[in-house]
């Protein structure tokens, strides 16, 4: 900490010394543009304030951290899970390489990497809802309807 003397006299603090964890991984993520790690976390801090109605609506921000964090390691199931909450019905994510997902879709590459999340079998059977499909094929070609997705969810659970 510095003071300056004299009228007017203001405290400098060090910058950084105060940091919350948003503002952590964001330095991070500026320092480190390739840090998967660090725009992963930035969405999932973004998601939160999201719930709690602290911050408001960071619908483009959070998209935009899943997205560099799947772009840099598309083999994450909780940024493809991530990024499909982030996303609304209809909307699409972006090209991650070379090809745009909607939240089933992204709901279904985070099933393909992960089956064992209730969380994104519940989502899944939600997406179904929402887009009217009757089912989806997933993992050798095996069809699921969202009444299956929400059954899975339930013995997880």
């Amino acid at each position: 900490m510095q003071e300056e003397s004299g009228s007017g006299a203001t405290t400098d603090i060090i910058k950084g010394m105060h940091l919350g964890p948003r503002e952590c991984f964001e330095q991070c993520a500026r320092h480190k543009p390739d840090n998967h790690a660090a725009w992963y976390n930035i969405g999932t801090l973004l998601n939160t304030f999201d719930r709690t109605n602290k911050i408001g609506d960071h619908y483009y921000e959070r998209h935009e951290c899943f997205h560099k964090a799947l772009t840099i390691d598309d083999t994450d199931a909780m940024a493809w899970f991530n990024l499909g909450v982030a996303l609304p019905p209809g909307r699409s994510s972006g090209a991650i390489n070379g090809i745009e997902y909607n939240p089933r879709q992204c709901f279904e590459q985070s099933i393909l990497r992960n089956a064992r999340d209730p969380d994104v079998w519940y989502n899944l059977g939600c997406a179904l809802d929402g887009e009217g499909d009757i089912s989806i094929p997933l993992r050798h070609g095996k069809q699921f309807t969202r009444q299956q997705c929400f059954e899975l969810t339930l013995r997880m659970n």
